[in-house]
């Protein structure tokens, strides 16, 4: 008996030493190659900005990092008013998940985005489309829908640094029909700052009383 325990003890010992499993390492480790290797390209990518409520296109990319041995994925290039890094992975058969965060500044934005993949047997992944939360420009949580449309299949970065970030102002990209759909739907949810919050639930009636004046 008292063997039987001491090999109970040791046991016991090696699985406290056991690190836990990373969910996120998980995630980016299980991730289909195959699947992946279709997103691969350089995209445009477009969503509300909350910096003057327009339309934004900005370069996107999505390439294979050997080195890191993980799906780099970049917002935005040196030319952009803010560009994001981070990577990639699928977070079920159907769902492409990004996290990236913004780079060379004070206050890191760090952005989140679920896509939407097509089945297996589709034939082409030329559009996809999501849900982003990041933070505003008011530093609250924003939602937003948000698309990307493939430039090129092909992962270059001479071709995705040479897209310039764009915003449509109120009568460009009538004829542009991820411009209008965004401008035609509810896009994004947003809280809005309010004058001496208290944290409580009278902040909501406050809120209100800012979206009736705007």
């Amino acid at each position: 008996y008292a063997q039987r325990l001491e090999v109970l003890k040791l046991q016991l010992l090696e699985e406290g030493e056991k690190k836990p499993s990373n969910y996120l390492d998980d995630l980016v480790a299980n991730s289909p190659g195959e699947t992946l290797r279709l997103l691969e390209g350089v995209y445009h990518c477009y969503y509300i900005s909350s910096f003057g409520y327009r339309v934004k296109r900005e370069p996107f990319l999505i390439r294979y990092d050997a080195r890191q041995k993980t799906y780099q994925v970049r917002k935005g290039n040196k030319q952009s008013p803010a560009w994001y890094e981070g990577f990639g992975y699928m977070s079920n058969n159907h769902l492409f998940t990004i996290q990236i965060a913004e780079k060379n500044t004070l206050s890191v934005d760090n952005f989140m985005a679920h896509f939407h993949l097509p089945p297996l047997y589709a034939e082409t992944m030329e559009m996809l489309k999501g849900i982003s939360i990041s933070m505003s420009n008011s530093n609250l949580p924003i939602a937003r829908k948000i698309i990307l449309h493939r430039v090129d299949n092909y992962s270059s970065l001479a071709d995705f640094n040479a897209l310039e970030t764009v915003f449509f102002g109120e009568q460009e990209g009538q004829d542009h029909p991820i411009v209008q759909y965004l401008r035609s739907q509810t896009s994004f949810i947003e809280y809005l700052p309010i004058p001496y919050p208290d944290y409580a639930p009278q902040d909501l009636v406050k809120e209100n009383k800012v979206k009736e004046l705007i």
